[in-house]
């Protein structure tokens, strides 16, 4: 009964948040702007919980688990479906070289960073290579809705840049979510699932292969006669089936409904009608899935906020330099010379970043794993907070005017 009066709670504050959002965009420079893109919801979770008002315990969060799994594959369907080769053909080939060599340069950073602070505080423990794993590949996630909001609000010269952070953020995406299916290849489910007996690279296969077969039968079923609410039926039961064979088969969610999501947006006549569909319910689903990923968060000490400060100081970091460097030459043609930092326009890490953070808690860090594994948890959410914050330092300084 506690538990469905708390989904039932957490849908009426999903729906008020939907309807009045908290997003306030003010004036266009970073020092007279503030807004949070509905990511606050980690704090209302944080609050729900255990640490304060216990609507949301431990049992009601275990009880309510298959809504997570939902929200991961919803979001990687979600990342799938914006990849149509047409629209990633309006940049040049050799802007993917850059832009994956920017990559690497933000993964080698940030890990060599992290490694190097966490190793002060967990010296021997052998899961330090993996906390640091998770925290870079985490750190290539941008939150594109973040820069959608800020274009709105720049001169028309300027929004080319917009497209161009878009691009880079797709393509950032993608990789972390290969990534990501790649490392919890290694593992099995933490708190459930049977698994298989696979090596890490026969998992990613599967996901691949699985994650064809359902975009082609979304294909299949959207091609019928059909209204909204009988098509955001479908894809809610086939992403419930979706995320569900995923966690039972220890492969990832966000790997397999993101190819499913890539047949569908490239075989699909009505690719933008049916992103279009699934954005109308999005914002409410995804702030009901922030608030339990909220709930599980955990600040027992000031070293978690000390770390998730020098986390989001060090990715910023990273990213300016990697920007410098390579972004610059994935746009020779740019009109705008601010190219060369564009980097600093790509610290928002919401949306994506909660979805990997949620799928490391669930398939790698349980309540019984070392301590490492669960402050790399809560210094991943609380890190997202504060990219929200200093974000739009930074989408300030590629869009400043002369």
């Amino acid at each position: 009964m506690k538990t469905i009066a708390a989904i039932l709670f957490l849908a009426v504050l999903a729906l008020a948040g939907h309807r009045k959002s908290f997003v306030k965009v003010l004036p266009s420079r970073a020092a007279s702007f503030f807004f949070l893109t509905g990511t606050e919801f980690l704090l209302v979770g944080y609050l729900l919980g255990d640490s304060f008002l216990g609507i949301l315990d431990a049992a009601t969060l275990d009880q309510v688990r298959p809504f997570l799994i939902v929200g991961l594959g919803w979001i990687g369907l979600l990342a799938g479906i914006q990849l149509e080769w047409k629209a990633l053909g309006m940049f040049g080939r050799t802007s993917y070289l850059w832009i994956l060599l920017y990559g690497c340069c933000v993964l080698f950073l940030v890990s060599v960073g992290l490694y190097g602070l966490f190793h002060i505080w967990f010296p021997s423990d052998p899961q330090l290579g993996l906390a640091v794993a998770v925290l870079a590949v985490t750190a290539l996630c941008t939150a594109q809705a973040s820069i959608a909001l800020w274009m709105q609000h720049v001169s028309k010269q300027k929004r080319p840049l917009g497209l161009m952070l878009q691009f880079v953020s797709s393509v950032n995406d993608v990789i972390a979510i290969v990534l990501f299916g790649l490392l919890v290849g290694f593992y099995q489910p933490a708190q459930g699932g049977i698994g298989l007996p696979l090596l890490p690279l026969q998992k990613f296969v599967l996901s691949l292969l699985l994650g064809a077969l359902m975009g082609l039968l979304l294909l299949i079923l959207f091609r019928r006669r059909l209204g909204e609410v009988d098509k955001v039926l479908i894809v809610i039961g086939l992403v419930l089936f979706g995320g569900g064979m995923a966690y039972l088969l220890g492969i990832s969610p966000l790997l397999l409904h993101l190819v499913a999501g890539m047949v569908l947006a490239n075989l699909s006549l009505k690719s933008e009608e049916t992103f279009q569909l699934l954005m109308c319910i999005e914002r409410p689903l995804y702030l009901i899935f922030l608030m339990i990923a909220g709930a599980y968060l955990r600040i027992g000490s000031p070293l978690v906020v000390l770390l998730a400060v020098a986390y989001a100081l060090i990715r910023a970091l990273s990213q300016g330099v990697a920007g410098r460097v390579f972004l610059r030459r994935a746009f020779p043609d740019a009109e705008n010379p601010p190219t060369r930092a564009l980097g600093w326009g790509l610290t928002s890490q919401a949306g994506l970043g909660v979805a990997l953070a949620v799928h490391f808690h669930l398939w790698i860090a349980d309540p019984s794993s070392l301590p490492i594994l669960n402050i790399t948890f809560s210094v991943l959410l609380l890190a997202i907070l504060l990219n929200e914050l200093i974000s739009p330092f930074g989408l300030a300084y590629v869009t400043k005017e002369k």
